[in-house]
């Protein structure tokens, strides 16, 4: 499923991405370290103990041949992003054996799906976990850069029916794991910052492309 682009800034209409991709990576990547014996291994400072990726995500977002989101693109400025390229994240075994995991960010609708060991993908939804059941250990993967076009639309954040005890943004990253998942994927709604924004013209002063360059509070 190709998501939609969204870009939202307190105040003012949403920015709905038109004939756009987007690149999406971890900040930084992955640090290897080699142990005395010469082993690569995952810097401690980027992964949890179970050696899933804890870091930020940075983006760039392309548009060609499209009016460029001048009021989202001052450096410095916090956007909310929604995202078109999914992120992977991977079960533990507690969270197997629960049937349920948190996802390390917050879902768009629609979005969600879980993937078997054969790769088959279904779609799932959210659920609210009880406050009495203990929360198992996130563990994530992270994306190296992937380029998607996205197409045009705005999409919403899932909402379980009764959020009881949990916080809004922590119920919109609640998962029910069917028996069969090996990981799940969906499309992530990002609080970033803007570091860079640049627009291409050619000699008669008209946009052919413009770049915005954006990284996870």
């Amino acid at each position: 499923m190709i998501q939609v682009l969204c870009l939202r800034l307190k105040g003012m209409p949403p920015f709905i991405g038109r004939h756009c991709t987007q690149t999406f990576g971890a900040v930084g990547g992955m640090v290897l370290v080699r142990t005395l014996s010469g082993k690569a291994i995952v810097s401690p400072m980027c992964t949890d103990h179970h050696g899933a990726y804890t870091g930020k995500y940075k983006t760039t977002i392309k548009g060609t041949g499209s009016t460029p989101p001048v009021a989202f693109s001052i450096p410095g400025i916090f956007l909310t992003v929604d995202c078109a390229v999914p992120l992977v994240e991977v079960p533990s075994a507690a969270e197997k054996k629960a049937g349920y995991m948190q996802a390390r960010r917050s879902i768009l609708t629609k979005t969600l799906q879980s993937i078997d060991a054969a790769g088959q993908k279904k779609g799932i939804v959210a659920k609210t976990i009880p406050s009495a059941t203990p929360n198992a250990t996130p563990s994530a993967t992270a994306q190296t850069a992937v380029q998607t076009t996205v197409q045009v639309g705005c999409a919403e954040p899932v909402h379980p029916a009764a959020a009881g005890s949990q916080s809004k943004d922590e119920s919109e990253r609640l998962v029910a794991l069917p028996h069969d998942a090996a990981y799940i994927s969906y499309c992530p709604r990002l609080d970033m910052i803007v570091t860079d924004f640049s627009v291409h013209t050619d000699t008669s002063g008209k946009i052919q492309t413009w770049t915005l360059k954006l990284e996870e509070k």
